[in-house]
């Protein structure tokens, strides 16, 4: 590496963790302190993937926290709240009145997200100086994370599939995603169906870069939905107008059981039955998610008895954990390649969201196109993971100039050029850290 090179990565870290100990509220560190000042699960994890690689204590720390508002249930919901803000909607106060399963002394929401947490734990382990503590801290956090996918399974499986199923967009963690365009456009809100509620995260970022306002009000319909059943886990998934196996949520808890299996191991637990519901997690997506003719992974609209046949970026996913064969992977591959940027001369080749040939591509709107550093991180790991290291690398590379270029922005405008979203954004920095020292 050449000494310019060299102190531009340098410098690059540096500017990351500046962004990390800006949004650290001690205990956690929020995605972002101006627009989202809670703890979200998944932020949280790839947050910890990032400390691991500088600073144990708080990334073993993220967890911690994650874990300590862990429902009964085995439940890790998706946002933990500090009564320190109320800058934020839905508030606390939105979710209530909490079932019994609920911890107490701790405000949560009421559902999940993609378990990258337990992805994290194995981060820490691996990149741990101090190997007692690191198994020490797999002791520690094993019987919570099995608990939790405990959960996953045992609640939200409706056709006893091997897959899970997420009641609300925001479960799967890309909220308005053009894959849940027709499973959200069937929902009706009735008239006085919602209480009276302001948006906060408009008075930040520009609404045209958000979901939009009749989007919202199904988000919170279904919110409203799920307080009527008592948040019963039974009566939500009979319940729910939305309901779909998520390819994204699905790879990333596969991936999630992998390292299960690995801590199990390490620690000298059974792992047999966690090894055996991959196996049929594996042969179900493989089976139910994948479709010949195009060539990709769909999620699946429980719903409409249909798969959603959406090119959107978490089609890719099955590539972290290992799910499709090398001829699948292969024209996985070659679609990256040709199709998501549809403009091969670009020297900017990070995945969007969403490819821009789709005519409801947009590139500045949330999860309808722009580029997320997570994803395209999850992208280059399963693509390293089948030995497509230029390409990986390539997307690596596209990453991180946009980074340099534009700031740790949540999100990227791959036409206009731009960060979009809230700038100083946590999994962008974490993932950065994680990226540079792969």
């Amino acid at each position: 590496m050449s000494g310019t090179g060299k102190n531009n990565t340098i410098e690059a870290l540096r500017k990351a963790r500046e962004v990390l100990a800006g949004n650290y509220q001690g205990g956690y560190t929020a995605p972002s302190v101006e627009l989202y000042p809670h703890q979200w699960s998944w932020d949280s994890g790839f947050i910890s993937i990032g400390y691991s690689y500088f600073d144990m204590e708080r990334a073993m720390g993220e967890i911690r926290s994650l874990l300590g508002g862990q429902w009964s249930d085995g439940m890790v919901p998706h946002i933990l709240y500090n009564p320190r803000f109320s800058n934020y909607f839905p508030h606390a106060r939105f979710w209530e009145p909490l079932p019994v399963e609920a911890p107490s002394g701790v405000a949560t929401s009421a559902i999940t997200q993609p378990p990258v947490l337990t992805i994290a734990a194995m981060y820490c382990y691996k990149n741990a100086a101090d190997p007692r503590e690191a198994k020490g801290f797999l002791r520690e956090v094993y019987p919570g994370l099995l608990a939790f996918h405990n959960f996953l399974y045992r609640e939200r499986d409706p056709l006893d599939k091997g897959l899970v199923a997420i009641v609300h967009p925001w479960e799967s963690g890309v909220d308005n995603s053009p894959a849940w365009e027709d499973s959200m456009g069937r929902i009706r809100v009735p008239g006085g169906a919602l209480p009276p509620y302001k948006r906060m995260d408009t008075l930040v970022v520009p609404l045209d870069e958000r979901p939009d306002d009749e989007s919202y009000d199904r988000y919170l319909y279904l919110v409203e939905l799920f307080k009527r059943s008592g948040y019963e886990q039974r009566r939500v998934v009979e319940r729910s107008p939305f309901l779909v196996y998520d390819v994204l949520f699905n790879s990333i808890l596969l991936r999630a059981e992998e390292c299960l299996v690995e801590m199990g191991t390490v620690l000298g637990e059974d792992v047999r039955n966690i090894k055996g519901r991959m196996n049929r997690a594996r042969k179900s997506i493989k089976e139910g998610l994948w479709d010949e003719e195009m060539g990709m992974y769909f999620s699946y609209d429980l719903r409409a008895g249909t798969r959603i046949r959406k090119p959107t970026a978490s089609s890719f996913a099955p590539l972290l954990a290992g799910i499709p064969e090398a001829e699948q992977a292969g024209r996985i591959c070659s679609y990256i390649e040709r199709v998501c940027q549809c403009e091969l001369d670009e020297p900017n080749q990070a995945v969007p969201s969403y490819p821009r040939c789709e005519e409801d591509f947009v590139s500045d709107r949330y999860w309808m196109g722009p580029v997320w550093t997570n994803i395209n991180w999850l992208v280059y790991k399963g693509l390293k993971r089948y030995g497509y290291e230029d390409r990986a690398g390539e997307i690596k590379r596209s990453v991180l100039d946009l980074i340099s270029r534009f700031g740790f922005y949540e999100y990227f405008d791959p036409v206009k050029n731009k960060g979009c979203g809230t700038n100083n954004f946590s999994w962008t920095a974490a993932l950065t850290i994680a990226m540079y020292c792969d």
